[in-house]
């Protein structure tokens, strides 16, 4: 439960403060002067003898000895205040709410005015804690043996200071971070656990949920339609399927917005990330009862290890009609996207954004903390730019570079190559699929170096673009 309090008070029995320290001879806030002052001056002692972790996302615990009614302190260093970030932020505040779980306490509060900085305001650092606690806190199931300790859980975090514009920030935050978890939650299944007709139930309590419309294309009617793409990425199984979520806006005039993840299981195991991605963005979405418009389509495939699926020197007929030879089979995901592209344009979207792994050698060119885009419209662009400086999951843009798409078409006995051969995989498995948008605005996505390192990647990026930056006037 989430109590705010707008007059700060040492009085209440809380499992720990959580206050927040910045490096050097920082004058203490009023709150936390309070607080030392009650502490018989320990707090302001640990600081000027530099007792204290003041690193960003270190956290020094403090015993109060009896002295206040709470047991602990839980300083969190910030580093120093004129290099105070979000990102700084993010980073204690995932720390604090890893130490809070460690610790397995039950009810806490924070000071927020002690993490506010000139260059953070107030209710910019209520969101990131409602967010990064969030994360900090969740716990992901694993498959170990667990242990006989008695679970514990936390039931109430108290904010100082409360007025409304807090609260609304911490609570949009909270809706953020769960849907960053929940995206991470689905990458963390199984192959054995989350078949396509399970991510199907998966999907269908999502809506549910949030009351999205929904749709669900299975195998026999993929072959119906003609969804050649798709069909020719699932494996022996033959379990291929199409996921269709709506969040339908007021205004039915504005236009969708489109969110295509690919998804998958079996021999290239991140595929899971662009489908998770968009589920997490939508959990979100839902969350915050957005009226945006929004489609999401979560093309999705089972291969079995060993039995890829097509074949190189395939020639395939995907659902807009072009033809597809196939080059590269660990670059199938694309197949999958452009035949969710072609099924989102005749649903009537216009205005496009894709997510999957595709390019392995991403992770050697941009690291693990980069994720790459490819666009055909630098304004829609510019918009998922500044969502992803929102979420802080930053994106490095890749040239949309014409002679590598003319290749595609000429270099081929098909109308698509599904790659240009060994070098520039990065940006022409891109171009091909952007080759299904056509003229319409689209960014794509490619998440195969982020996907490891944060297995709920691009799903609070998704998110802040539709919310914040992905309204588009209809053309």
């Amino acid at each position: 439960m989430l109590y705010f309090q707008n007059a700060f008070s040492l009085r209440g029995t809380h499992d720990a403060i959580i206050v927040g320290i910045f490096e050097g001879h920082e004058p203490l806030v009023a709150e936390l002067k309070q607080l030392d002052e009650t502490l018989n001056g320990h707090l302001s002692t640990l600081v000027k003898q530099k007792q204290l972790k003041t690193e960003a996302g270190k956290i020094t615990e403090l015993y109060t000895f009896g002295l206040i009614e709470t047991k602990w302190v839980l300083a969190v260093g910030l580093g120093k205040r004129s290099d105070a970030s979000a990102d700084t932020l993010r980073a204690g505040f995932a720390a604090v709410g890893e130490r809070v779980k460690e610790k397995r306490m039950t009810n806490v509060t924070v000071v927020l005015p002690s993490f506010v900085s000139e260059r953070v305001s107030e209710q910019e650092v209520a969101r990131l804690f409602g967010e990064s606690f969030t994360m900090g806190y969740s716990t992901i199931d694993d498959y170990k043996e667990r242990t006989n300790l008695v679970d514990k859980s936390l039931n109430s975090v108290t904010v100082f200071h409360g007025h409304r514009p807090v609260e609304t920030g911490i609570r949009e935050g909270i809706a953020y971070g769960n849907g960053s978890v929940y995206a991470e939650r689905l990458m963390s299944i199984p192959r054995t656990l989350l078949s396509p007709t399970e991510l199907v139930t998966e999907a269908q309590a999502l809506a549910n949920r949030h009351g999205f419309d929904t749709e669900t294309l299975e195998q026999k009617e993929l072959e119906k339609l003609g969804m050649g793409g798709l069909l020719a990425a699932s494996g022996p199984a033959e379990n291929a399927t199409m996921i269709v979520l709506k969040n339908k806006g007021k205004r039915e005039e504005r236009e969708v917005i489109g969110l295509i993840g690919a998804g998958g299981n079996g021999i290239f195991s991140p595929w899971m990330g662009g489908a998770a991605a968009v589920l997490g963005a939508m959990d979100i979405i839902g969350s915050l009862h957005s009226q945006k418009n929004v489609l999401a389509i979560l093309p999705i495939v089972e291969q079995e290890q060993g039995q890829p699926k097509p074949m190189p020197g395939d020639v395939i007929r995907s659902y807009s009609g072009k033809t597809i030879e196939v080059d590269h089979i660990e670059a199938v995901g694309a197949l999958l996207l452009a035949d969710g592209i072609t099924y989102a344009k005749e649903l009537g979207v216009h205005s496009l954004v894709t997510v999957a792994p595709l390019a392995e050698e991403l992770r050697s060119i941009l690291g693990d903390k980069f994720t790459a885009a490819v666009t055909n419209d630098e304004s829609w662009l510019k918009k998922m730019q500044e969502a992803s400086l929102k979420s802080g999951e930053p994106i490095w843009t890749l040239p949309y570079y014409r002679p590598y798409k003319k290749r595609l078409q000429e270099e081929s006995v098909a109308d698509l190559r599904l790659t240009i051969g060994r070098f520039a995989n990065c940006m022409a498995t891109a171009l091909f699929v952007g080759e299904f948008a056509e003229n319409d605005p689209w960014v794509h996505l490619d998440i195969a170096g982020t996907v490891a390192r944060a297995r709920g990647i691009m799903a609070r990026t998704l998110a802040a673009f539709v919310l914040n930056n992905g309204e588009r006037e209809l053309r």
